[in-house]
Parts: C-alpha cells; structure tokens; sequence
C-alpha cells in the first residue's frame, strides 16, 4: 500500500501492515509474570513463525520496490509493539527508527539496539500493557549507550584492554508518555506535528 495521493505528495513511501494471524504472536508475551512477579519478557533465539513470515515480507518489499534502504522505519502498537523491540532486535542495521507504542520488550537485548534511534510510545494510564515496560526499555537502551559510549571513548583514547570494532551509539532516544491516555496510546502517535511522532520518524535516516 503507498497511501493516498495526498500522503505520497509529501511523504512518498511505501507501507507494509502485516496483520498476525490468529493464534500466533510476535514474539512471546507473559503480562502475569511481569504483573505478577515482576518478570520482564524475554525474547527466543528463534523468531517465532509470524515473525519469520514478517520478516520475509519486508525482504521481498526491498527487493521488489525502489525502497531507499537508508528510511526503513519499523512501529506496531500493543503486541505489535512487542514485535517491533523483538525484530529491532533482529535486525539492528536495517532500520533507521523504530517506534513501539504501547508494547515492551526484552532488557537483554539493549546492546544489541542501542545503536538504532528509538522513540518509544505509551500511555501513562494503559490497563492493558503496563507503561512501566517501556520505560524499563528506555533505562535499558540508555544504560546500554552510556557504556558503548565509554567504550568507545576508551577505544579512541587507547585504553581499551581488546581493541575492536564497535557499534556507535546512536543519538537519540526518545520517550512519549501521553498523559491521561489509555491502551488506544497509537491514536494520539499516529499524527503529524509535535504531538505526533511521524514528522519525527520520516526524518530519520541511517548514515
């Protein structure tokens, strides 16, 4: 789908929606034990079969569109939204921003995407997904950049026991909590302007 000729008149692209089929997910979600225990979600080594299917989806658009490689952008919203922290996950260098809305995502793998711009979307009044597992997703995305940034003024100065290549923190992460907001956190999200986070995402491109 490339939108309506109104969209394409000033943000020309192309927009892949893939819906999960009934019975599957993006990845694994248990909101008990995070409600219950604490328990942040964790992420398989093997995506799941949907997720594997999406992924399959989005190499066939590049391959058959004149996508510009450097504004590959990646949202979902709720389950999606764990989707989107899973396959950033994935594939750290494809995207040039991610925005999860209302979803969380799995602490461990912060290293992995602290080089990738981030702005992270909740509701501050979600009955549905806690807001406390984004922001536990930005402390942990933060805390993961503030060392690779060591790191690599370590790197630099020479000081580093094992010199080697490493990913550049990117510079931005950024943070929405819409206030008064529920679960429906995407509405809001989904818009142009400075309460939205579409301007901010169409301007994002990788180096």
């Amino acid at each position: 789908w490339s939108g309506t000729a109104a969209m394409q008149s000033t943000q020309p692209c192309y927009v892949l929606a893939m819906q999960c089929p009934a019975g599957e997910v993006w990845s694994p979600i248990d909101l008990k034990a995070f409600r219950e225990k604490g328990e942040m979600p964790k992420f398989s080594a093997e995506p799941t079969r949907a997720m594997r299917a999406l992924m399959q989806a989005i190499d066939e658009v590049v391959a058959t569109k004149a996508v510009d490689r450097s504004r590959i952008y990646l949202t979902g919203l709720s389950m999606g939204g764990f989707g989107a922290f899973d396959l950033a996950a994935r594939r750290p260098q494809m995207f040039a921003a991610v925005v999860p809305i209302c979803g969380g995502g799995d602490p461990a793998t912060a290293k992995t995407i602290a080089c990738v711009p981030f702005c992270i979307v909740h509701g501050a009044d979600d009955p549905v997904v806690p807001v406390a597992l984004s922001y536990a997703m930005r402390e942990a995305i933060s805390g993961a950049r503030a060392e690779l940034a060591v790191a690599e003024r370590d790197l630099a100065r020479g000081t580093a026991d094992a010199p080697r290549p490493m990913p550049k923190p990117a510079s931005i992460l950024m943070y929405r909590e819409y206030d008064k907001v529920g679960h429906d956190s995407w509405t809001p999200a989904y818009r142009f302007g400075d309460d939205g986070v579409l301007d901010w995402m169409f301007a994002q491109r990788k180096n």
